[in-house]
């Protein structure tokens, strides 16, 4: 740290009692050495009841020069204690905070995808990553660049390993990440994730669509699963309030049901905050060119936080009717909603 004049003389004193001690003379130790470092211990300790990287270091130093006089007292009574490798203060960088600006607010002209990526590139970002992995997402979210996804999610979130379906372990998923960061940049791939999913929640907050409680931010999604699953956990048709192991970047549907090519037609239908969200064919993949995202527009497909979320089992999606006109207001939902933040 600039202006750091105390570290100098407490690593010479250091160095010279670990040297003598490292000799078997330990009783030979440089006393000025030493008492230099030692004189310094009222300034600190004052530092130290303040504030600030001041008052960090000094409290790091303080430490120091007791592992200094502790040797020095053992050194006079012909002992030894040897002094552990002395670091000099480092100051905390401050995380970097993306600029307070918001491509929504922006009436340009121009596509808001293509605002959205010069925003995150203006900050370090590349939607490249969104992109990739939007395109790996529709075929399979277990391809590559669909796991990479996966594993940032994992990164931020602390959720119990037992609530987390992994298809591929969770290894897999990292090293799918590393190979994204490696081919666009760790920063670029964090901060391109970070800002789409910022930009998903103010979309979510700034439109009027069917099944989007606003007020309450969280939105009504239907994802089909495997009938072998379900029963396994001893889930049947008509449970209100159930809970699976689930994947961290699941699909479904929000305006009408598209059968998840993993899943069969057991329909299950959750209240999932807007936090949760982290992707919806209404963006465009490729700034300007109007293409989806994902598989198809058809598929209407928003994807979601899948692990801790209840959900209701509706049943087969061929023989029960899931009204999908259930409106915008989450109380009138019949789903559950305890997880929610902001509870009717």
């Amino acid at each position: 740290m600039k202006g750091d004049t105390y570290f100098p003389s407490i690593l010479e004193a250091a160095k010279n009692l670990n040297h003598h001690s490292s000799n078997g003379t330990p009783a030979t130790y440089n006393a000025t050495k030493v008492n230099a470092a030692l004189a310094q211990l009222p300034t600190l300790q004052k530092l130290a009841s303040g504030k600030g990287q001041k008052a960090a270091l000094a409290k790091l130093y303080v430490k120091h020069i007791d592992w200094v006089q502790k040797a020095a007292d053992r050194a006079s009574k012909g002992s030894v204690l040897i002094i552990p490798n002395l670091t000099p203060y480092t100051p905390k960088k401050k995380k970097k905070l993306l600029p307070a600006v918001s491509p929504l607010a922006q009436s340009t002209g121009v596509s808001l995808v293509q605002q959205l990526a010069d925003y995150a590139q203006a900050n370090g970002g590349d939607l490249r990553a969104v992109k990739r992995w939007k395109k790996a997402q529709g075929g399979s979210s277990w391809n590559e660049d669909a796991q990479a996804k996966k594993a940032w999610v994992a990164r931020h979130l602390n959720l119990a390993a037992a609530k987390v379906y992994w298809h591929k372990p969770a290894t897999s998923a990292v090293q799918c990440l590393k190979a994204m960061e490696a081919d666009l940049g760790k920063e670029a791939v964090d901060v391109g994730f970070t800002v789409h999913h910022a930009f998903m929640q103010e979309l979510l907050a700034s439109s009027e669509v069917r099944h989007n409680d606003r007020q309450r931010r969280v939105m009504r999604l239907v994802r089909t699963e495997q009938k072998g699953v379900l029963d396994s956990y001893g889930i049947l048709p008509g449970a209100q309030n159930a809970t699976i192991p689930r994947g961290l970047c699941e699909s479904s549907s929000a305006f009408r049901i598209t059968k998840a090519l993993s899943g069969t037609h057991e329909g299950t239908v959750q209240a999932v905050p807007h936090s949760k969200v982290l992707g919806s064919y209404l963006m465009e993949a490729t700034p300007g060119q109007g293409d989806c995202g994902f598989f198809t527009d058809e598929e209407n497909e928003f994807t979601f936080v899948g692990a801790d979320i209840p959900f209701h089992y509706a049943g087969d999606i061929r023989t029960v009717n899931i009204g999908m006109d259930a409106g915008n207001d989450a109380g009138a939902w019949s789903l559950p909603l305890q997880h929610l933040r902001n509870q009717p």
